[in-house]
């Protein structure tokens, strides 16, 4: 995985389509590092073995083009992980 911080994560719906986005700004910058759509056929899974963390691949739009990348999320505990 390239980019690396900490931010706020957030999950819009567009109310004309129902679809689900995945909204990601890094905490100091505020800068968008991940931007896609959250779509059925996605597998969320567990990274190598830490019940925090979460990894998961899309065709994100941060950087202005669409491209193929693989996401990982570490949550602030367990619980929460298991959400997912």
């Amino acid at each position: 995985m390239e980019g690396a911080g900490a931010g706020t994560v957030k999950f819009l719906k567009y109310k004309e389509t129902g679809k689900v986005r995945l909204l990601m700004r890094q905490s100091k910058t505020l800068k968008i590092c991940a931007n896609h759509l959250i779509l059925p056929s996605m597998s969320v899974q567990e990274h190598s073995g830490n019940e925090k963390s979460c990894v998961w691949h899309a065709r994100d739009f941060a950087d202005g083009e669409l491209k193929d990348e693989l996401f990982c999320i570490r949550f602030s505990s367990i619980e929460i992980a298991a959400l997912r």
